[in-house]
């Protein structure tokens, strides 16, 4: 047993999570890059999770964008696209999830 699995034993930690603005890449923890939204981004993201009746908060930017581009309604890395674009926005109102 190695160190962190002692101090995680004796304090009695069972379960834990990467707070989204980390992820695992090759069993090495990085920071997200995916992190950095601008002002009008962060508007619009609320904006949308409030048309969808989705209980986010503000903050919650990468909770919000990652659950569009989950659901397939946002393509990952085109959020200015999306934002900038009527029809894409008019068909997200015709996917299901």
């Amino acid at each position: 047993m190695n160190l962190d699995e002692y101090i995680a034993k004796e304090i009695g930690l069972k379960s834990w999570q990467l707070s989204e603005h980390f992820i695992f890449e090759k069993n090495k923890v990085k920071e997200n890059e995916a992190t950095k939204f601008n002002n009008d981004q962060i508007i619009f993201l609320f904006s949308l999770s409030k048309s969808f009746r989705l209980n986010f908060e503000e903050k919650d930017s990468l909770k919000i964008y990652n659950f569009f581009v989950e659901k397939n309604i946002i393509k990952e890395g085109d959020l200015n696209k999306f934002m900038a674009s009527p029809n894409d926005k008019r068909e997200a109102w015709n996917k299901r999830f």
